[in-house]
């Protein structure tokens, strides 16, 4: 991992590179009694190409696995393909690509003819367009998962302002226009499940809204209620981009001294 991140480093000081584009293949073949078998570094990498963008001051682009062209993967579900997409929006991913899109057995296009995923992506790419704008106002402050962790990750510290407060695993990230969190995403770790997550949000604010990824717009606001707790139910590998609103200037004093543990931010 050190020499990974020197790489990295050395990179970014000798290419100054506008933008940081780099992927890693995660679904690999299933095992003998069907069971999925995954690689265990996708999250680590991300997390490193996150760090060396931020500190760059530029943004990433994750190259995601399209298809079955090396014979150890296996060719992704459209649920698989959805949490690849979630998992890099939670870290602050600005742009997405296919491997393959066109040309190679395996990939999106064969021949010019559509894969049975291109319809799946399509939609998850009129997805990304309406989810883009507001993101682009953002920036990713933090990023974290709830047990079991996997390899290369940070739990949800307690000083978080949004928790997890039921089961399942998740990765949230959180985002804000300034130091400060104003917005989370949730991604349901799980892409053969739907879920339901329970989070105790301590964001500035006592109005929700969630970005509708049909309009490209905020819903309308909802009181988050006495104890801040909600309910978000999610497809297998789905993300789901809420904001906070309505600060008072008493608490957006309080708040503002509010720092996040390993978070980072651009």
């Amino acid at each position: 991992m050190l020499r990974y991140r020197e790489h990295l480093k050395r990179y970014v000081e000798t290419v100054k590179p506008g933008l940081i584009s780099y992927d890693h293949y995660h679904f690999l073949k299933r095992s003998s009694d069907g069971r999925p078998n995954d690689g265990n570094q996708y999250f680590l990498n991300m997390a490193l190409i996150r760090m060396a963008a931020q500190e760059a001051g530029v943004p990433f682009l994750n190259i995601i696995q399209a298809g079955d062209l090396e014979k150890a993967w296996r060719y992704p579900s459209p649920a698989e393909m959805r949490w690849l997409v979630y998992t890099t929006l939670a870290y602050g991913g600005r742009g997405i690509s296919y491997f393959t899109y066109w040309g190679a057995p395996g990939g999106l296009y064969v021949d010019g003819k559509p894969s049975p995923l291109v319809k799946p992506v399509a939609a998850l790419n009129a997805e990304m367009a309406k989810l883009g704008p507001a993101l682009m106002q953002l920036r990713s402050l933090g990023v974290y998962h709830t047990a079991p962790l996997p390899y290369g990750t940070e739990a949800v510290p307690a000083s978080s302002p949004a928790q997890v407060a039921g089961k399942g695993q998740f990765v949230l990230g959180l985002f804000g226009k300034s130091t400060t969190p104003s917005a989370f995403m949730i991604v349901n770790h799980d892409y053969e499940h739907a879920t339901e997550a329970v989070l105790k949000i301590g964001l500035p604010g006592s109005q929700l809204q969630e970005l509708d990824r049909t309009t490209g717009k905020w819903t309308k606001s909802k009181p988050l209620g006495r104890d801040h707790t909600m309910r978000v139910q999610l497809s297998p590998g789905d993300g789901r981009l809420f904001r906070v609103m309505g600060i008072s200037r008493g608490e957006e004093n309080q708040r503002g001294a509010y720092r996040l543990i390993g978070g980072g931010g651009s």
